[in-house]
């Protein structure tokens, strides 16, 4: 098909392709002026587009989406790349450091940003509370949640406190944050009494209300920033790689753009998007659940030249082991 040979030669050497090149390297059994033609055909119906008049021809957003629906293979990927991947799964521990180093992995194979990202936590429930003592005024709080992600916080511990408080404090916070929804945690009380175990567990309680307060707007990971610099089109005009990486600093613009997929679900090629800084951009997109809840999405950014054959597989694979690696973890 003449359409796959275009997005084969463009997406690896991201340059115009013109008849001559489609006729020497693929045997269609036909002539230059025939393939010229239905070159020809397939921009006036919207699937090519011509940078210069005496350039070859390019696909265009329709032309990508139509490759990427009817014509791109859905072949898992090579056994090694899922044996690698697994063995990164591994190593990971809870749900951000899984995440982070997925998406490092992302990166480097498709030498293209990746982007992971925790979703909001309104549903999540605390599976422990544990407050460790670090010395005579320091403590260490860790709260683990139910979807992986392990938080820390340093305490400063009251005059007098012993391991007995210590004791008694996480005696009290087991039974207060055990399987208990976050947003039962944020209405907490604070006890005003005044011993030492007390005010370390009104420490906790504290701390616990900022940890939920950060985890009700997700944490962004990024990783591949320079990959998608090294891509050709962006040595060449590296304006818009330039507002992607300013809208990328915007609060919560990541989320909003990149990671909703509004427009048209797991994959945005180019025009797709609303916001024109991703316009010369495509984004896939695959949810990441803890059993039946979605806990995070995983994104992977690059031109919209990127090979789509490779990306849209090794997404769903990915997706698929973070998800079974955390519910085999966390359930």
């Amino acid at each position: 098909m003449i359409l796959r040979a275009v997005v084969f030669e463009y997406v690896h050497g991201a340059e115009p392709v013109g008849s001559e090149m489609i006729v020497r390297k693929y045997e269609f059994g036909v002539k230059s002026a025939t393939i010229r033609n239905e070159l020809a055909e397939m921009s006036e119906m919207g699937y090519l587009e011509q940078p210069h008049t005496s350039a070859g021809r390019i696909p265009s957003d329709l032309g990508y989406r139509y490759y990427v629906d009817h014509v791109s293979p859905k072949d898992p990927p090579p056994e090694e790349t899922q044996d690698a991947f697994n063995r990164n799964l591994v190593s990971g521990e809870v749900l951000q450091s899984i995440l982070s180093g997925t998406a490092r992995q992302l990166s480097r194979w498709t030498q293209l940003m990746s982007i992971a990202a925790t979703l909001g936590t309104p549903n999540l429930r605390a599976k422990s509370a544990l407050v460790t003592g670090l010395g005579t005024d320091r403590a260490l709080l860790v709260l683990v949640l139910s979807n992986g992600h392990v938080a820390n916080r340093m305490l400063t511990c009251p005059v007098g406190l012993t391991l007995e408080d210590i004791g008694r404090t996480n005696d009290s916070l087991s039974k207060l944050t055990t399987d208990a929804p976050l947003t039962a945690l944020r209405s907490l009380k604070i006890p005003n009494g005044p011993s030492a175990s007390e005010k370390l567990q009104g420490a906790a309680i504290s701390a616990i209300w900022s940890i939920i307060d950060e985890l009700s707007q997700g944490k962004v990971l990024i990783e591949g920033t320079e990959y998608l610099f090294g891509q050709p089109e962006f040595h060449r005009n590296p304006e818009p790689f330039g507002m992607l990486i300013s809208a990328l600093e915007e609060g919560s613009w990541a989320h909003d753009h990149l990671l909703s997929g509004k427009e048209h679900g797991s994959l945005t090629i180019g025009h797709e998007h609303a916001d024109q800084r991703l316009h010369t951009f495509s984004v896939i997109r695959r949810p990441i659940f803890v059993g039946d809840e979605e806990v995070a999405i995983l994104a992977l950014l690059g031109p919209t030249r990127m090979n789509y054959d490779a990306s849209l597989p090794l997404m769903d694979y990915a997706a698929q082991a973070v998800s079974e690696t955390l519910t085999k973890m966390l359930t």
